[in-house]
């Protein structure tokens, strides 16, 4: 693990108790968002950074039982904590996505409330549509504004503190660099959402 990812597990490995009381996700947005990226049944999906498994509960019900969800994350205890509440509902892997192989093995790839934390978020982008299949969608979103997430992170402790989540034109503009076709892109006062399909 390269030191800005143990910097990050360390950071998130302190939090991870007391995460789920910290951080607080409307369900109606994360209803709307999960709407508009058009998970369905049987498909396989992959959750990124994704923490205690705040999104595990509703990408196992859209993907239903003929479908997969897997979670990875860096902070082992976030994925402890995943595991212990939802390890009937997926797989979780203590890891990161980038050294993941590019294999295309998901319909769908998902970066909830982590895109902030990657040091080359272009490269971000075009490796995780590696992992798509031939038409996967590659999503990434949060439940709130641009503004609050960035101003919560600049408020933050150092290892976070310089983490930015970019204008919804750039990572639009990625993807289709990446060579994805970019069909939903919302960045307001509500929410951050950019999906790209292959």
């Amino acid at each position: 693990m390269n030191q800005r990812n143990a910097e990050l597990a360390s950071y998130f490995n302190s939090l991870a108790d007391q995460w789920d009381s910290m951080c607080h996700h409307d369900p109606a947005i994360l209803g709307e968002l999960l709407r508009r990226i058009e998970i369905r049944p049987g498909e396989a999906v992959l959750d990124v950074g994704c923490g205690t498994g705040v999104l595990t509960p509703y990408l196992s019900s859209l993907a239903g039982p003929s479908g997969a969800v897997t979670g990875i994350d860096l902070a082992e205890q976030m994925i402890a904590l995943a595991r212990r509440k939802h390890g009937a509902l997926a797989s979780f892997i203590v890891g990161d996505v980038m050294a993941m192989p590019p294999v295309e093995g998901f319909d769908v790839v998902m970066c909830y409330s982590a895109f902030p934390h990657f040091a080359d978020q272009p490269g971000a982008i075009e490796h995780m549509s590696r992992l798509l299949k031939r038409g996967g969608r590659l999503a990434v979103c949060h439940s709130q504004s641009r503004r609050a997430i960035n101003d919560r992170h600049a408020s933050a402790a150092d290892a976070v503190r310089s983490d930015v989540l970019p204008p919804a034109t750039e990572v639009a503009a990625w993807m289709t660099r990446a060579g994805l076709t970019v069909f939903e892109q919302e960045d307001s006062d509500r929410l951050y959402l950019v999906v790209g399909i292959k």
